[in-house]
């Protein structure tokens, strides 16, 4: 009889997001009671999806991912995608940066040919999605957002 196999990936996965929400809710201590809400708000959704997964694992019910799958190409893309995006806030502030960041990670991510409709749908979501986050966190959380370095 085969052994079960484990998600090792899994588990350090869960782990570190754990861990790295354990330090948020730490961090957020130092905050203000109003400034503090979204961060532990983050950080126990983290905690909670990584105890998910760390059950899933446990129960046989979340598999190793097969050996070769997914492209190196790809990943480094997505991750110099995320990083410029960071990189580009505080010139272009918050909203271009975002805008562009989101676009990237989107062309990146995607796999197969995509029609004319696909490309608007995709800039249309990219639009609303960021215009709605923004206006969420500059408007009604009162959350200053980096305005960059260009005269926009």
């Amino acid at each position: 009889m085969k052994a079960r196999e484990m998600d090792r990936s899994g588990l350090v996965l869960a782990a570190g997001s754990a861990g790295l929400a354990v330090y948020v809710v730490w961090e957020a201590q130092r905050f203000s009671p109003l400034a503090s809400v979204f961060p532990r708000f983050i950080a126990i959704v983290l905690i909670v999806a990584a105890a998910a997964l760390t059950l899933l694992i446990f129960l046989g019910r979340q598999k190793p991912p097969k050996s070769g799958t997914g492209s190196n190409a790809r990943r480094l893309a997505l991750v110099v995608s995320m990083v410029a995006w960071l990189a580009l806030v505080p010139v272009a502030g918050f909203l271009v940066a975002s805008l562009l960041g989101f676009a990237a990670v989107g062309m990146v991510a995607k796999y197969d040919d995509w029609s004319v409709r696909r490309w608007l749908s995709f800039a249309l979501a990219t639009v609303i999605s960021v215009g709605l986050f923004c206006f969420i966190f500059s408007q009604l959380l009162n959350v200053p957002l980096p305005k960059g370095l260009l005269p926009l």
